[in-house]
């Protein structure tokens, strides 16, 4: 196959794909993201598509996965609020102080280093898979553990009101001999 071949013909299953999301999803935004992550996917695994198979049939599966996938998350999302609701929820918190529980919940997030806040986000927000944090950023998926480790120590720490760091990012320096 020619250089740059199987991107021109990723390309050229674009509307296709177009068409098949649009069924899938009534909100453009939502279809443009299912074609993006079916892109991504494809491109990331183009060494397993084999040249002259039907790639339309391997995009439209890539895609059928990755829209199952998605039904499947939102699925358990949802159970699991139900769930939550359902619970007795004991006494409602005063606003005031869960707005100030969130504006420091925040201020201590933005403390965190670069590494444990992708962690956090990627791992407790986002729900993805320390696997899959660890290929969007780049390291081993042992070191995504130890960031969201730290991370969400410092967060509790920061939360709780034993702040391990001093305020204000200032750091403690040595003396020198």
């Amino acid at each position: 196959m020619p250089p740059g071949g199987f991107s021109q013909q990723l390309e050229g299953e674009i509307p296709f794909l177009q068409r098949w999301a649009r069924r899938w999803h009534r909100n453009k935004a939502d279809a443009d993201d299912l074609i993006q992550d079916t892109l991504a996917q494809a491109l990331a695994n183009a060494h397993l598509w084999q040249p002259g198979t039907d790639l339309r049939a391997w995009l439209f599966t890539i895609m059928r996965n990755q829209f199952l996938a998605a039904v499947h998350k939102s699925t358990r999302a949802t159970a699991a609020l139900e769930s939550l609701t359902a619970a007795d929820p004991g006494p409602v918190p005063d606003p005031r102080e869960a707005r100030l529980l969130l504006r420091d919940l925040g201020a201590a997030l933005r403390r965190l280093s670069g590494n444990e806040r992708s962690a956090i986000l990627l791992v407790g927000v986002e729900e993805k898979s320390y696997a899959e944090a660890a290929q969007s950023m780049g390291i081993s998926v042992g070191a995504v553990r130890s960031y969201l480790a730290r991370g969400r120590g410092r967060l509790r720490a920061a939360v709780n009101g034993v702040e391990v760091r001093p305020p204000f990012g200032r750091r403690r320096t040595l003396e020198p001999l």
